[in-house]
C-alpha cells in the first residue's frame, strides 16, 4: 500500500497542532502529557511511514534533494532527538520528585524541539506543491492554539487575597 503526501501532510499537521496544545496547557501537567505524547507519537509514527512507503533515509543519503527538504531533514531530525531529551527530563521531573533542575532542562529542550519542529513544518510545507491545502494546514496549529489558550489558561488572580476567595486555600498551598 502506497500512501500519498498529502496524508502524511495531515496527519504532521496534526502532530503539529496536538504539540501546540500541549506547550499551551503546560501548567495542566496530566493535559500536558496527554497532548504532548500524543504530538510525538504522530511525529514518529509519520517518520515511520515515509520511511517504509518511500525509503526517506536513502533519499537522505543519496544527496539528490533540494536545500528546503535538506533543512526540513536537519530541523526534524533535532526535534525528534531533542522529544527524546524533553521526554526523559520530564519523566524524571515526575518521577523523582520535581527537581528544579529537570523543570528548567525539560523546558529548554522542549522549546528548542518546538523550534525545530516549526522550522521543519514550515519547510516541508514551502516543498510541497499543496497550494491552498498549505495554507489551511498551517492555520490548523494556529487555532487549535488558540482554542486550548482559552480552555487552559491559567487564571491566577492578582492579589493574595484574591486566592483565598477564588480557591479556598491559602497561598502557599495553591502553588504546590
Amino acid at each position: 500500500m502506497r500512501l500519498d503526501g498529502d496524508f502524511f501532510l495531515y496527519v504532521a499537521s496534526f502532530a503539529y497542532a496536538c504539540l501546540w496544545v500541549g506547550v499551551i496547557a503546560r501548567r495542566k501537567r496530566r493535559v500536558h502529557i496527554q497532548w504532548v505524547l500524543t504530538g510525538v507519537s504522530l511525529d514518529l509514527l509519520v517518520v515511520a511511514g515515509l520511511e517504509v512507503s518511500r525509503q526517506a533515509v536513502e533519499t537522505v543519503v543519496s544527496g539528490d534533494m533540494r536545500l528546503v527538504l535538506v533543512i526540513h531533514v536537519c530541523a526534524s531530525t533535532m526535534a525528534i532527538l531533542l522529544y527524546v531529551c524533553a521526554m526523559t527530563l520530564g519523566a524524571a521531573y515526575v518521577l523523582y520528585g520535581g527537581s528544579d533542575a529537570f523543570a528548567v532542562w525539560h523546558r529548554r529542550a522542549g522549546r528548542i524541539a518546538m523550534a525545530a519542529r516549526t522550522v521543519g513544518f514550515v519547510t516541508i510545507l514551502a516543498a510541497t506543491e499543496a497550494g491552498w491545502k498549505a495554507s489551511f494546514l498551517a492555520a490548523i496549529p494556529v487555532a487549535m492554539s488558540m482554542l486550548a489558550w482559552k480552555r487552559f489558561r491559567p487564571r491566577s488572580p492578582r492579589a493574595v487575597w484574591q486566592l483565598e476567595l477564588i480557591h479556598g486555600a491559602d497561598p502557599e498551598e495553591r502553588w504546590r
